[in-house]
């Protein structure tokens, strides 16, 4: 948390000022990555607008799915299966649901490193960690927690999935 509030936050309040991290700047990066369709990347555009103006409970709530959405794609570009048999009447595929446990399999830790996985599941999934995604899609997030710093960690997770050049 010390790192988030004194670097992170205070690089990309800089950017933001100096007008080199913007909502255009954004989209146009993870567009170039070819990895989401023209829908998704509207809907990140969206986050992104919420991010800039300040509201920070829609920018949260868009931009936590979405990033599980775009990570999953990412991988599955990279090779990791991410096609999970749908066990109800009739038997068919799914996309897997991202969780604490895709980011422990050594398929997910070969590609991405094992710290970025670890960042992940800090940010997301630990229970001794932000919870972000669960607290989030389950109601529990607190209004003091759809904050500044939370936000800028969902996009710095963006940024740092995009850094691999897919």
């Amino acid at each position: 948390e010390i790192i988030t509030n004194t670097l992170l936050c205070k690089l990309f309040y800089q950017l933001q000022e100096n007008g080199r991290l913007t909502r255009e700047g954004l989209v146009k990066f993870i567009a170039s990555m070819g990895i989401l369709p023209e829908d998704q990347l509207k809907i990140l555009n969206v986050a992104f607008e919420r991010y800039f103006a300040k509201d920070y409970v829609s920018a949260i709530h868009i931009l936590i799915p979405q990033f599980e959405s775009f990570f999953l794609a990412a991988s599955e570009k990279l090779g990791i299966d991410v096609i999970a048999l749908n066990r109800t009447q009739e038997i068919s595929t799914q996309p897997k649901t991202l969780g604490a446990a895709h980011l422990d399999a050594i398929e997910f830790q070969e590609v991405w490193g094992k710290d970025l996985c670890e960042q992940i599941k800090f940010i997301l999934f630990e229970p001794l960690g932000y919870k972000l995604r669960h607290r989030t899609a389950h109601g529990e997030v607190k209004f003091g927690e759809c904050n500044y710093q939370n936000a800028s960690l969902i996009i710095y997770l963006f940024l740092t999935v995009c850094s691999r050049r897919i």
